[in-house]
């Protein structure tokens, strides 16, 4: 299947943003909207949420880094930046504002699609690592949460580690909750009982 993506142009050359949003169009991309300035295209990146912004890098004011840097800051998405030159210097600093791409003008038509579809995938394939790094820290997390309860529970009711562990399985059954939020639950009541003052027994007079 086709790739079809909801594209946001950039473009302060009339002719050159209307030639992009042909070439787009013929492409099966659609052309979600067209603006000249970085400013206007932060706005309209967090009205619109396209897929993937095309923008030209000599932009009045905001210039195309400064705005795909904010744009990313905000909530991460593939940028292609279109420019007369890419020297070291623009190569790094594209980098830096979490560009994916970028084309020299003019913009031929037969470079334009592999380059969204290039852009595209390598903005998957980085957000699928994040996923895999969050799921990972989450795995970390819940078993270091299991260990300290499953040793609350081993003291305060005498059982063995594999015991112990299946009663908060079916404290995690029971209660509908995720069994690092049941390990939750019993540190937290071991930690407010700590911080309670031993009682001390009337004295009688």
């Amino acid at each position: 299947m086709a790739l079809s993506l909801r594209i946001l142009v950039v473009e302060d050359e009339g002719a050159q943003a209307q030639a992009l949003r042909l070439s787009l169009e013929r492409l099966g991309h659609q052309v979600v909207a067209v603006c000249a300035e970085g400013s206007e295209a932060c706005r309209l990146r967090a009205e619109l949420q396209p897929d993937l912004v095309l923008m030209d890098l000599g932009l009045r004011g905001m210039d195309g880094l400064e705005a795909a840097a904010r744009m990313n800051r905000a909530s991460p998405l593939p940028v292609i930046i279109v420019t007369a030159l890419a020297d070291r210097r623009f190569l790094a600093a594209a980098r830096e504002a979490g560009v994916y791409g970028y084309l020299l003008k003019p913009v031929e038509e037969s470079l334009l699609g592999p380059a969204i579809e290039a852009a595209w995938q390598g903005f998957q394939r980085v957000r699928d690592l994040e996923q895999e790094v969050a799921d990972l820290r989450q795995e970390i997390r819940t078993r270091k949460l299991v260990g300290r309860a499953v040793g609350i529970v081993m003291e305060r009711l005498g059982m063995g580690e594999k015991q112990a562990r299946r009663h908060l399985e079916a404290e995690s059954r029971r209660q509908g909750l995720s069994l690092a939020q049941v390990a939750e639950s019993v540190i937290a009541a071991e930690e407010r009982e700590r911080r309670q003052p031993p009682h001390r027994p009337r004295r009688r007079r």
